[in-house]
């Protein structure tokens, strides 16, 4: 984790202090495409790269475990939602892929762009 550092245009900008106003910030937030598996061995390449249109939908951030797909979220304080002694995994661990699209600017095509997730 670190901050969220953001350019601005100039000095005044920057005092705002809202990362949104910069002309080189864009939010991914909103909804994304989730498709859950029982087990992230079961996760097809397909599911990178092919049609997702008729997957479920979620608002991004948010928790897939509230969005029906078969989970439930759970608390860990201190004892694991599954047996065996840390690190080892239950044979099936739920995964979900999240897909989106969205596109930059053109006045970005000579800048440095970097994804936060």
């Amino acid at each position: 984790m670190r901050s969220p550092l953001v350019s601005f245009r100039d000095v005044e900008s920057a005092h705002i202090e809202d990362r949104s106003k910069s002309p080189w910030f864009r939010s991914l937030n909103g909804q994304w495409a989730i498709k859950r598996f029982s087990d992230v061995n079961q996760v097809p390449a397909s599911a990178l790269v092919g049609d997702c249109s008729a997957w479920a939908s979620i608002d991004v951030p948010g928790n897939w475990t509230l969005a029906s797909l078969g989970d439930v979220p759970h608390y860990t304080n201190v004892m694991m939602p599954w047996k065996g002694r840390p690190p080892s995994l239950p044979d099936e661990v739920a995964t979900a892929v999240h897909r989106t699209t969205f596109s930059i600017p053109t006045s970005w095509k000579k800048r440095r762009t970097i994804v936060h997730v």
